[in-house]
């Protein structure tokens, strides 16, 4: 896309076009990549309301057709609100679109974290290591679900390596202190 949009420097046309051979110009059709359109989505909640971009991404769908990152970003929006119906069928949706969808697997698992289903969350991240390889950010997740298991010592360990990996994570800086509080010290 960003070579498409380049090539048209000094058009002047009512269609984007370039200039494929001396004199022949051809319209031109600019695809942005769907990564980047619901990265944008996420940037207009600073000025447009959550339902709206909720909507905006329903016709982002429509235009694309099924995708993951989509149904992912749509779902976290769910999250935020407290529609954990919604978002967790979201989170599945593009998990059937593709097992590989890193947050997905988070944002499921938070649903179920929320909904009081820490057994679940462990086998939505169990599900989620047979499909890819875990990243750092899975870390706080799988603590969260260790702490909730009341397994705090894989718990404890588990948040210091997720504030390794990201010192500003307040989140795991709260549940090392609810680790903490669990264990009594």
């Amino acid at each position: 896309a960003r070579a498409a949009i380049d090539s048209l420097s000094g058009n002047w046309t009512r269609s984007p076009t370039r200039l494929v051979a001396p004199r022949t110009l051809r319209v031109q059709r600019i695809r942005y990549p769907v990564r980047e359109r619901v990265a944008a989505l996420r940037e207009a909640l600073r000025a447009v309301p959550q339902s709206e971009v909720v909507t905006l991404h329903d016709d982002l769908q429509r235009e694309c057709g099924p995708h993951p990152l989509i149904d992912t970003y749509r779902s976290e929006f769910h999250l935020w609100r407290g529609d954990y119906a919604a978002a967790a069928a979201g989170f599945r949706r593009a998990l059937d679109a593709d097992a590989r969808t890193r947050w997905a697997y988070i944002g499921l698992a938070t649903c179920h974290l929320v909904q009081g289903e820490p057994e679940a969350a462990s086998r939505t991240l169990a599900e989620q290591e047979r499909h890819v390889s875990p990243t750092r950010n899975v870390l706080s997740a799988m603590a969260e679900v260790q702490l909730r298991l009341g397994k705090f010592a894989e718990a404890e360990s588990t948040y210091r390596d997720a504030l390794a990996a990201f010192p500003t994570r307040t989140s795991a800086w709260v549940g090392l202190g609810l680790v903490g509080a669990n264990r009594g010290v």
